[in-house]
């Protein structure tokens, strides 16, 4: 799989994940200190860091906290 087919695969399963926890790209960017629009693009897989040299394994992380805090 290509570099750009990669990211933008998994930057639609967490697209997907952020979804079913009801969480918006406002909520998300917020707590990421990114802009929404740099927070689509990531989803999207065009770009692969966020502020601060985040990854998609720091928003993977990021969301996975979140779900384990709203099924407690």
């Amino acid at each position: 799989m290509d570099p750009i087919n990669f990211y933008s695969a998994r930057g639609e399963r967490l697209r997907q994940q952020r979804q079913a926890l009801g969480m918006s790209l406002d909520d998300v960017a917020l707590a990421f200190g990114a802009s929404i629009s740099t927070l689509s693009r990531f989803e999207r897989g065009y770009t692969r860091l966020l502020p601060g040299n985040r990854t998609h394994d720091d928003y993977e992380a990021f969301l996975a906290a979140q779900d384990r805090m709203t099924t407690k």
